[in-house]
C-alpha cells in the first residue's frame, strides 16, 4: 500500500525546508512527456536560437538567488497550468508539443549566465515533479552542475532528469560559456486529481511572494496576519474541491 503523500507548500517563509523520503533524482527517461520532447528538441532549441537572435529572456524574478540579476534568465511559454500566449506566439511548434501534454504545468527556457551560480534554495511545493533537459551544456561536473539532497548531477545534451523541486537545490555554471536547458514541472502520478488544487495554491503563494517583494514591511506583519494568510491558502479541501476535479 502507497503512503498518501502530505502535500508541501512553500508560502512566505523564505527559511522553509521540505523534508520528504523520496530520492534526490528520478529517471524520467520513460515518461511520454519527456520522450516526445527528446524526439522533438532539435526543432525546439532551433525555435530558441531564432527569438534570441531580436530577442532577450528574461530575469527571473526572484533576483535574490542570483549575485547578479541578469545571471539566471528564463522564457516561459507556460506557468502552472496557464498558458502565456503573448510568447508562445513566438515559438509556435514548441507550443503546439505543450498543448498535446496537459500534465505538462510549468515549461520554461532557462540561461545561466557563465560564472554564475543559483543559490541553494526550495521550490513551491512537493505535488510536483520538475524536469530538466540538456540543451547546451558547456562542461560536465564540477564545472557545471545542480545538487539536490547533497547529490550532485550533471546537465549533458539532450538527456533529462526530475527531482521533487521541494527539496533544497542549488546550480552553477563555472564555465566561460551559457548553459541552457529546458525546464517543465509535471503533476506527480499519484496526485494528478489535485492538478487544479496544486497550481492554484501555487499561484497564491507566488502572488504573496511577489507582493512580499515589492513591501517587505510585510513580513514584520503580526503572527495573527501571518496566520490567517496561511489559514486563507489552507482553506479545507473540500471547500476547494472545485479545484481538484479534472474536467
Amino acid at each position: 500500500m502507497k503512503q498518501k503523500i502530505q502535500l508541501w507548500f512553500n508560502d512566505l517563509d523564505p527559511t522553509a525546508k521540505y523534508f520528504g523520503d523520496e530520492p534526490p533524482i528520478i529517471n524520467v527517461d520513460n515518461y511520454p512527456e519527456v520522450i516526445d520532447i527528446k524526439k522533438n528538441l532539435g526543432i525546439l532549441y532551433d525555435e530558441l536560437k531564432q527569438f534570441l537572435l531580436v530577442n532577450e529572456m528574461d530575469p527571473y524574478f526572484n533576483t535574490s538567488l542570483v549575485n547578479n540579476e541578469k545571471d539566471w534568465k528564463t522564457i516561459g511559454l507556460k506557468v502552472w497550468g496557464i498558458p502565456l500566449r503573448k510568447k508562445a506566439k513566438k515559438f509556435p511548434l514548441t507550443n503546439a508539443l505543450l498543448k498535446q501534454h496537459t500534465s505538462i504545468l510549468t515549461f520554461s527556457f532557462n540561461k545561466l549566465e557563465p560564472h554564475s551560480v543559483i543559490k541553494p534554495h526550495s521550490g513551491d511545493c512537493n505535488g510536483t515533479i520538475r524536469i530538466h533537459i540538456g540543451l547546451d551544456v558547456p562542461e560536465a561536473l564540477p564545472m557545471c552542475g545542480f545538487k539536490v539532497k547533497g547529490v550532485e548531477q550533471p546537465w549533458e545534451n539532450g538527456e533529462a532528469f526530475g527531482f521533487i523541486d521541494a527539496f533544497e537545490h542549488e546550480s552553477w555554471n563555472r564555465t566561460s560559456s551559457p548553459r541552457y536547458i529546458i525546464l517543465l514541472d509535471i503533476i506527480r502520478p499519484e496526485l494528478k486529481k489535485w492538478k487544479n488544487y496544486i497550481c492554484f495554491r501555487v499561484l497564491m503563494s507566488l502572488l504573496l511572494q511577489k507582493i512580499v517583494y515589492v513591501f517587505p514591511f510585510l513580513l514584520k506583519s503580526p503572527d495573527w496576519f501571518k496566520k490567517s494568510i496561511f489559514v486563507l491558502l489552507g482553506l479545507p479541501k473540500y471547500i476547494l474541491s472545485i479545484f481538484s476535479s479534472e474536467k
